[in-house]
């Protein structure tokens, strides 16, 4: 019985040993790891005039003195203008996504008719 016990012991510290050189180690991987600085890495931005594409859209067709008339209006998009407003709205105040937002560096992003036409709610032809 003692051989066994002497046996266990040898293997415990053996073991312990081993776990605190591999906890050594991966300090050591952490410090090294912590003093080497890493480039930052900036994404590439392609600029979009968002406002003005909404301006050209509001003045194209949903302006008090449209360019485009109803009739054309209502060919391309094959439904009322009131009733594509009343979508837009209702989809704004029901779900988050289509309101205008900006990103986390502070671009603003599509306003909710812009949205719904490229969402393609709006079938153009």
């Amino acid at each position: 019985m003692d051989s066994d016990d002497e046996y266990q012991r040898a293997w415990d510290e053996a073991y312990a040993a081993l776990v605190e050189e591999v906890e050594q180690e991966v300090q050591e991987e952490v410090r090294c790891a912590a003093a080497v600085p890493r480039p930052i890495q900036h994404r590439r931005t392609i600029p979009r005039d968002h406002i003005g594409a909404n301006q050209r859209l509001m003045d194209g067709y949903f302006g008090e003195n449209p360019r485009f008339p109803l009739e054309l209006y209502r060919r391309r998009f094959r439904m009322s203008r009131r009733l594509s407003l009343h979508i837009a709205s209702s989809l704004a105040s029901r779900y988050n996504c289509f309101t205008l937002r900006s990103d986390a560096s502070g671009r603003i992003g599509l306003s909710t008719i812009q949205k719904c036409t490229a969402a393609g709610l709006w079938r153009t032809s």
